[in-house]
């Protein structure tokens, strides 16, 4: 999670922080049911914010749904 991308040491020189205005960005993992990383879910803004316990957790829980629906589609 990065509540401000502007003063983040990793992230102030991005072309996607300098150039398209992103400011925070949180995400999560998208790890299928047999444990392997896909890629992620993720959030990002224009504004600076704090991400809370309740807001990664919708994000773990969307992530999940996401999963869900890729292994369905696998099995389909």
């Amino acid at each position: 999670m990065v509540d401000d991308a502007q003063t983040h040491p990793l992230m102030k020189d991005s072309p996607l922080v300098r150039i398209e205005g992103v400011r925070c960005y949180a995400g999560v993992p998208l790890v299928t049911f047999r444990g392997h990383v896909i890629g992620s879910f993720c959030v990002q803004g224009p504004d600076a914010r704090s991400f809370t316990e309740y807001d990664l957790a919708r994000l773990h829980r969307y992530a999940k749904r996401v999963i869900a629906r890729i292994e369905q589609r696998r099995q389909g």
